[in-house]
């Protein structure tokens, strides 16, 4: 075989190999490429279940109070002091040896309307006074007559809220004329 016949042959080998190499490449940059996006999904579905939990953290400690009368005070200040003194005389009212020092906040939710009452969010120094006020509920019935139409409920997530409302749903078309369904939301102490 001559010297010229050989290089040709050589190229024809390292240019096949090349093909291979470069198709064997190819291929494994595509796996590489749809681990990396795996491994994107999944950091990003942590993220996401990090933040709703830190978000249930931050709630952990409030109670959301419904059907609250507004106050009838000219200034948002004013109207304010009247929710904070009507959520303190609340957790007299409930007896569970609360002292106004264990409110940390209490704000309307929502942007003030002659039409409608928004609820009170009633944010407490610590968990136990909420756990406290929670299983008191049932003395609201046997309170001043300005306590017992008042609804209270646990600080939600928007997830936690939209699970709820589906079971509710779901409850409600369970439902028949002798059987009913409910929903009860518990948290975690």
């Amino acid at each position: 075989m001559t010297h010229y016949c050989r290089t040709i042959v050589v190229k024809r080998i390292v240019t096949a190999w090349a093909n291979v190499a470069a198709k064997h490449v190819n291929e494994s940059l595509g796996v590489v490429a749809e681990e990396v996006r795996d491994i994107g999904k999944r950091i990003e579905e942590t993220k996401k279940a990090r933040i709703e939990e830190e978000d249930k953290e931050a709630r952990r400690n409030n109670i959301i109070l419904y059907r609250v009368p507004e106050s009838e005070a000219e200034t948002a200040a004013e109207r304010s002091k009247e929710d904070k003194k009507l959520c303190e005389k609340l957790m007299t009212g409930l007896e569970i040896g609360a002292v106004p020092e264990d409110i940390k906040k209490v704000f309307r939710l929502g942007r003030r309307d002659q039409d409608r009452q928004r609820p009170i969010l009633l944010e407490l120094t610590n968990r136990h006074i909420k756990n406290l006020v929670m299983e008191s509920l049932f003395k609201l019935r046997s309170m001043q007559a300005k306590f017992q139409g008042i609804g209270v409920a646990h600080d939600m997530t928007k997830k936690e809220r939209e699970e709820c409302k589906e079971l509710v749903l779901e409850a409600k078309a369970k439902s028949t004329g002798e059987w009913i369904y409910l929903v009860r939301v518990h948290q975690v102490k």
